[in-house]
């Protein structure tokens, strides 16, 4: 037991919370000094160590929790096998067993301690006051769920918002036809990611006329929820789902063909026409990797 608890509270190298683990064998040693049966204690102490292995074996967490189209379950653990392995080996070797053996598991625990050790000398210097921005700057700003409010720093993107805001929730409703709704159900297209694109650029046109009429700096700022919630305001026709499906050669004269890093791609064109400056891609996609990082 002793070793065991030493063990659990080193997890901390790998990124978790001993206390998640220690307050079970705790318990178990409190058992141990009579108060309990012992075989209690080792029930308790045979908790913790398993739980310990789910973790380090099959993560924290399964992404199939925050989203519905990814299904990937934890990985489940030979109880009865780790359990073999730590009282012929001890603790300390079954718990190293359990770690993943990629290398940058390894690299990420190097990147953990030297963190650690910086925050534990004091943290990072703090970085000296610059310059003030450049006057007359236009920033765009798009976030998950808005700058304010309890959810402004909470990370998403627009298949957690559409789950959130309640949109897959009417998309599975409507796609039920009156039947009852067991799951949700994801809109077609990242209508969220789109809408925020086309407000953000509109934002910042505007934000240059204004700045080329009265001057000074602007900020245009706005949100995949409030894209969402505007969305959801919309009117919806009835029986939706069952519109027309228009096929390419139907849109072909809203198509265009650009040479991209995958060859000849073949898109939706932009919507503006524009007789004077026609918009255009300048760069089409092009493959991962192919752009050098820099301020533009």
């Amino acid at each position: 037991g002793t070793e065991l608890i030493s063990v659990l509270e080193r997890v901390v190298e790998d990124g978790l919370n001993p206390k998640d683990y220690t307050e079970l064998a705790f318990a178990a040693l409190k058992r141990l000094s009579g108060e309990e049966d012992e075989a209690g204690a080792e029930l308790a102490l045979s908790q913790a160590y398993l739980r310990l292995a789910r973790d380090l074996s099959g993560g924290r967490t399964s992404p199939s929790l925050n989203s519905t189209t990814i299904v990937i379950e934890r990985k489940a653990i030979n109880a009865e096998r780790w359990l073999t392995i730590a009282r012929i080996q001890g603790a300390v070797a079954a718990v190293s067993a359990l770690r993943p053996r990629h290398p940058q598991y390894g690299k990420l625990q190097k990147l953990l301690a030297t963190y650690r050790n910086y925050s534990a000398l004091g943290g990072w210097d703090a970085v000296p006051a610059g310059p003030a921005l450049k006057p007359g700057i236009v920033c765009v700003w798009l976030s998950a769920y808005s700058h304010a409010g309890p959810w402004a720093s909470r990370r998403g993107f627009d298949s957690l918002t559409q789950n959130a805001n309640g949109l897959n929730h009417a998309e599975a409703a409507a796609a039920a036809n009156g039947m009852p709704v067991d799951r949700p159900k994801e809109l077609p297209a990242q209508a969220l990611d789109h809408g925020a694109g086309y407000l953000l650029a509109f934002g910042a046109m505007m934000a240059l006329q204004r700045r080329a009429e009265e001057g000074g700096s602007w900020l245009v700022r706005t949100s995949l929820a409030q894209v969402g919630e505007t969305l959801k305001r919309l009117p919806r026709p009835a029986n939706g789902l069952a519109a027309h499906d228009p096929k390419s050669n139907e849109v072909a004269d809203l198509l265009e063909a650009s040479h991209s890093g995958f060859g000849l791609m073949q898109a939706v064109r932009h919507a503006a026409i524009l007789s004077e400056t026609p918009a255009q891609y300048a760069t089409p996609a092009q493959n991962l990797g192919s752009s050098r990082p820099c301020w533009i």
